[in-house]
C-alpha cells in the first residue's frame, strides 16, 4: 500500500488521490500526521488535516492583534505567514503535547524564542473523522518595536545618493535639498540611516522642494541582532537620551526661512514624531508615521493611549500587519486621534509586513504598488499641511 506522504511528494496533482487515501482513524493518528508536517514545513501534507469548515483563530497577546483565518485556504495563507517567520526551528520546543482521544482535543505549547515567539498556547478540535475543525492560538511574542514578521534587511544596493552626511557636535546626519517649500526631519528605523531606502526616501522629499534632514540619534549602535539585547537596546534609548539631539536639529533648522517644519519616520521614528508633537514645538507642522512602533511606550512603562492624547500634531499614520492593535485603523490610538480632531488621516496596509517602505523589496510589484501609495500619501499630506 502507497502511503500518503508518497503521494504528497509528488506535487498538487496528485492532491486528491492524497486526500482519499487519508483517513485516519484517531485523533492520535491526525496528530501524527500534522505534528510531523508542521516539523518538516509541508503545506501539502498538513493541509490534510484542514477542511472548508476549520477556522483557525489567533490572539497576539504582546500586540493586542487577532486574525481569523477560515477554510483550508485560509489554514494554508496561516502557515505561509508563520512559516515566512519561522525561517529557523533550532530553538523551537514543544514541552506540552496532550492528546485527548475522548474528547477529540489536542493541547499543544510550543515556543521558539530565536524567532521571536516566547510562548504559544495552541488548542485543536477534531471532528468525529478527526479533522481539524477548530484550532485557537494565544501567542506572546518577543516584545520589541518590531513584530516578528517584519521585513528582512535590503541588502546593501548600488543607490547613489544625491545628498551629503555631516555633524552636528557629534551628531551624524545625512541632508539634501534646497527647501523651497519648507523642511523635513526625517527619522529612521532602528537599523540606521544607512540601511534600507531611508537616503532614497530623503532625495525623494527634496525633489519635492523640501530641505530634508536625516539625524543618526542611536550614533551608530543599531539594533543588535541577539534576541535577549534587544529589549535592552529600546530601554536605553529613552527620550532622554536623544531629545538633546533633536533639540541640536531644530536648532540646526532654524538657519533655513522654512515657516513649518514636517517630521517622516519608520518604526522606532514614529514614536520619536509622537514624542515631539507632545513637546509643541511651534514649528512642527505634521508627522507621517510609516509601519509605527509607537508600543515602545509599553516597553518604557507608559501607554500608547496617555501618548495619543498628548498629540498637538496632525499623524498621516500608515499601519501594516502585525503592527500594535492601538495603532491600527479604529485601534484605541486612532479613536483618541479623531476625539480630538486635529486632522489626522489613516492609510492602512493590511497586506504588507512590517517594514516594507523602508525595507520592503520592491522588485515584488504588490510591494511596489505599496510603497508608491505610501509615499504619494505622505508627499500630499506635507503638503496639505506645510503650506507656507
Amino acid at each position: 500500500q502507497v502511503s500518503p506522504s508518497t503521494y504528497i511528494s509528488r506535487g498538487d496533482t496528485h492532491a486528491s488521490i492524497v486526500m482519499a487515501r487519508y483517513a485516519p482513524k484517531s485523533v492520535q493518528e491526525a496528530w501524527d500526521n500534522h505534528f510531523g508536517a508542521f516539523g518538516a514545513k509541508s503545506m501539502e501534507k498538513i493541509l490534510l488535516d484542514y477542511t472548508d469548515e476549520s477556522v483557525i483563530s489567533v490572539f497576539n497577546a504582546t500586540t493586542q492583534n487577532k486574525e481569523v483565518f477560515k477554510g483550508a485556504e485560509g489554514a494554508k495563507k496561516f502557515f505561509e505567514e508563520l512559516w515566512g517567520v519561522l525561517k529557523d526551528y533550532s530553538t523551537l520546543k514543544a514541552p506540552v503535547n496532550d492528546v485527548d482521544e475522548k474528547s477529540r482535543m489536542v493541547f499543544l505549547c510550543w515556543s521558539c524564542k530565536g524567532m521571536g515567539y516566547e510562548a504559544v498556547t495552541d488548542s485543536f478540535f477534531f471532528t468525529p473523522d478527526f479533522k481539524i475543525l477548530r484550532q485557537n492560538i494565544h501567542v506572546v511574542t518577543t516584545p520589541s518595536c518590531c513584530p516578528p514578521n517584519r521585513c528582512a534587511l535590503l541588502p546593501p544596493s548600488d543607490y547613489k545618493a544625491k545628498g551629503k552626511e555631516g555633524k552636528l557636535g557629534k551628531l551624524n546626519y545625512y541632508d539634501v535639498g534646497t527647501g523651497e517649500k519648507g523642511a523635513v526631519i526625517v527619522v529612521p528605523d532602528v537599523f540606521g540611516f544607512q540601511s534600507g531606502r531611508h537616503k532614497g526616501v530623503c532625495d525623494e522629499l527634496a525633489g519635492k522642494g523640501y530641505y530634508v534632514i536625516m539625524p543618526d540619534f542611536f550614533h551608530g549602535s543599531y539594533f543588535p541582532k541577539e534576541p535577549e539585547k534587544k529589549m535592552e537596546f529600546l530601554k536605553y534609548w529613552t527620550p532622554e537620551k536623544w531629545q538633546p539631539d533633536m533639540d541640536a536639529v531644530w536648532s540646526h533648522l532654524e538657519k533655513y526661512p522654512a515657516a513649518k517644519i514636517g517630521m517622516v519616520g519608520f518604526c522606532w521614528g514614529t514614536w520619536a514624531i509622537w514624542h515631539e508633537s507632545a513637546r509643541n514645538n511651534k514649528k512642527f507642522s505634521c508627522g507621517v508615521n510609516f509601519h509605527p512602533s509607537v508600543n515602545i511606550e509599553i516597553l518604557q512603562g507608559r501607554k500608547i493611549e496617555d501618548l495619543a492624547e498628548k498629540l498637538l500634531n496632525p499623524m498621516l499614520m500608515a499601519p501594516c500587519k502585525g503592527d500594535h492593535a492601538s495603532l491600527q485603523e479604529n485601534g484605541a490610538s486612532h479613536e483618541i486621534m479623531k476625539k480630538n480632531s486635529l486632522g489626522s488621516e489613516y492609510i492602512p496596509f493590511p497586506s504588507m509586513n512590517h517594514g516594507f517602505v523602508s525595507q520592503g523589496d520592491v522588485s515584488d510589484k504588490e510591494i511596489l504598488t505599496c510603497v508608491t501609495k505610501a509615499m504619494d500619501s505622505s508627499y500630499a499630506f506635507l503638503e496639505k499641511h506645510m503650506k507656507q
